[in-house]
């Protein structure tokens, strides 16, 4: 007895039995709209079976049942196993494995619990436990009663449902047939009308037709009147060919033989011999204007020896006329000369302006402009000065300087230079003291200087010791050499950089092609820095060539015509060279 209570209280009750749970299932059934009434059957009779075979609510409970009835068994065997340890661990894999791989035999023996044990070999070794089950069993049959009327009346209803949905898909599959015969009346209809469009149209082209050719055949009928018409026409008249033939012998054949015979009349009249008569007549006509010729050069001839033989008796007394007479001579010469230049200088100004527009527009340089402004303004102001103190340097100083002398020599400096001549002092006053007075000399007393030191060629003598010097009455060597040290350096490098021109020193050319080529063929420089520099010295000397037309202009009318004639070939030569540069850069590239 005591093993038996022992047995019981190890043995644990059974959770309630497996309730099946019936979900319901909510069907929505979606017929697409098809055009095809065929395919809308078939789509209608697939949905259909498909809903009664998920209602089928046997199938469902037989289902539920074994799997209830599966869980039960491992339940079972797993109770075996653990609490009463009647079989191994590798026996209940084995009927466990059993137990789910004979899905089948357990649907089948469902109701018989004793035969579904023994074949899956599940016996129990303690009566009490299948007691148990048997008394637990029958404690829960009132509620598995109940449970089955609510699944029978959930199948009823789910019954009712199915027809309502049957009944719904009737109706809707005769409104989408409704549907579809209206449809295929609409458009029955629709190609009626429009095969009577067509036809309709077919009448309209065909008649149009008829109307077009009925045209080309009258035209084809006025055609061929008219070509008959303008053919007799052609016949009646002269072919073209008579015309052309005709039109050759008045145009071609009748003038070359009319030429020809009037060659062969020449020839006959010049092949005749000559008359007495005609040689007489001939004789007499140039006797007599070879009388007239002879007078006429005779009367000539005592004309010019009568204008010599005066010339020379005035020449005799009156020696001053013919060098006024030589003077006048070359001033026409030089101003003809002089007019020539200028109007070459301008065309090349023009076309070289032409072209630096086309390749380099010029810039305006507001430093340069500035600069203009200001000599302006500077030469404006000491030409008044100038002018009131000059005849009271003229005499002190007993010098006469003659009406050309500034246009030749002193000139040559221009205005800034000659203020510097007549006014600056104070940057020679270690010439000869402090009471020393500037003198200008003479172009007669310059030539004279140049050619006493040497033309000023092979000496550091600045022009400041031909032009300028302190009035003594015994001045040496020594004192000529300190006129080159002036303290003005920039004003020393200046004169004589203007002396140098004077004396026919050969300038140094800015455009020299072998500098240039030199500087273009170096490689350790870059392609851009090259033309910047290139073009900077185009821009530098197109400056300068403008500067030395500005004071050309300024200068026009002050009558020193050489030194403006010596300004503008600079100008010009500044211009080619900065038009060399650019071309240089146009053969690099």
């Amino acid at each position: 007895m005591k093993s038996q209570q022992s047995s019981k209280q190890q043995i644990k009750p059974i959770t309630q039995p497996f309730q099946p749970k019936i979900e319901q299932v909510k069907i929505e059934a979606i017929v697409p709209r098809l055009t095809n009434q065929e395919k809308l059957k078939q789509m209608i009779e697939k949905q259909s079976q498909d809903i009664s075979n998920r209602r089928d609510v046997t199938y469902v409970v037989k289902k539920l049942k074994a799997k209830f009835k599966k869980q039960q068994l491992e339940e079972q065997l797993l109770h075996i196993t653990m609490s009463q340890n009647a079989i191994s661990k590798k026996e209940y894999d084995q009927k466990l494995q059993l137990i789910k791989e004979q899905q089948e035999i357990i649907e089948e023996l469902l109701e018989q619990d004793n035969l579904l044990k023994q074949k899956l070999g599940i016996v129990s070794h303690l009566k009490t436990i299948e007691n148990y089950h048997d008394r637990a069993n029958n404690e829960n049959k009132s509620e598995t009663v109940k449970k089955e009327k609510k699944a029978k009346s959930f199948i009823k209803r789910i019954h009712i449902e199915k027809q309502q949905r049957e009944q719904q898909m009737q109706k809707l599959q005769q409104d989408q047939q409704q549907k579809l015969e209206k449809e295929e009346k609409k458009r029955q209809k629709m190609e009626e009308e429009k095969q009577k469009e067509i036809e309709l149209e077919t009448k309209v082209k065909k008649q149009e037709l008829k109307q077009k050719i009925q045209k080309q055949t009258e035209d084809r009928i006025k055609f061929k009147e008219e070509t008959e018409k303008a053919i007799k026409v052609v016949k009646k008249q002269k072919p073209v060919y008579l015309v052309i033939e005709e039109k050759y012998k008045t145009e071609v054949e009748i003038p070359e033989l009319e030429e020809k015979k009037q060659k062969l009349k020449e020839l006959r009249d010049m092949f005749q011999p000559i008359k007495d008569l005609k040689i007489n007549k001939h004789t007499k006509k140039y006797e007599a204007t070879r009388k007239q010729m002879e007078t006429e050069i005779k009367k000539q001839r005592n004309l010019s020896m009568k204008s010599l033989q005066e010339h020379m008796s005035r020449l005799k007394y009156q020696p001053h006329l013919s060098d006024e007479f030589d003077e006048m001579r070359k001033q026409i010469d030089e101003q003809h000369r002089i007019k020539e230049q200028r109007e070459r200088i301008h065309e090349k100004v023009s076309n070289y302006a032409k072209f630096v527009k086309e390749v380099y527009w010029p810039k305006v340089s507001d430093d340069k402009r500035n600069e203009l402004d200001q000599m302006k303004e500077r030469i404006k102001t000491q030409k008044l000065q100038r002018s009131a103190s000059w005849s009271q340097k003229v005499k002190q100083n007993h010098h006469y300087i003659p009406p050309g002398g500034r246009n030749t020599e002193l000139g040559r400096y221009g205005m800034h230079d000659t203020m510097e001549l007549t006014g600056d002092t104070r940057n020679h006053r270690t010439l000869g003291g402090s009471n020393s007075v500037l003198e200008v000399r003479s172009p007669n007393q310059i030539k004279s200087a140049k050619s006493k030191w040497g033309g000023g060629k092979n000496n550091n003598m600045s022009l400041d010791t031909l032009i300028l010097h302190p009035t003594q009455n015994n001045y040496n060597s020594e004192s000529l050499k300190n006129l080159g040290k002036s303290k003005d350096y920039l004003k020393d490098q200046r004169i004589q950089r203007d002396l140098d021109e004077l004396e026919g020193k050969k300038k140094k050319q800015i455009g020299n092609d072998k500098m240039w080529n030199n500087f273009l063929s170096d490689q350790t420089i870059s392609e851009y820095k090259k033309i910047e520099d290139i073009r900077r010295v185009a821009e530098m000397l197109e400056s300068k060539a403008k500067m030395n037309e500005q004071y050309a202009r300024n200068t026009a009318d002050k009558h020193n015509s050489t030194i403006n004639i010596e300004k503008s070939i600079a100008a010009n030569e500044k211009y080619l060279e900065a038009i060399k540069v650019k071309l240089k850069v146009l053969d690099h590239l």
